[in-house]
């Protein structure tokens, strides 16, 4: 993903959209789940998700692009 990311500032400059061109800003949750949701749609992603964490400060959102289904063996 990191490969891609680019596409997804290209898409924030040629909308004006600064939250997508600038690499820091002040922001709280719902930020970070739009700007997840832009980067989703860009690099058409087929989900997303928020890693918690023990600081309330700090988040951390990933986007998937190919998903698997994994058979697993019980013994």
């Amino acid at each position: 993903m990191k490969s891609e990311i680019g596409k997804v500032k290209s898409y924030g400059e040629s909308r004006g959209f600064k939250k997508l061109i600038d690499r820091k800003w002040k922001a709280d949750e719902i930020d970070g789940w739009e700007m997840t949701a832009i980067a989703a749609y860009v690099l058409k992603a087929k989900g997303a998700y928020r890693v918690p964490s023990k600081d309330e400060k700090l988040f951390l959102f990933m986007i998937f692009k190919n998903i698997k289904w994994v058979d697993t063996i019980r013994n």
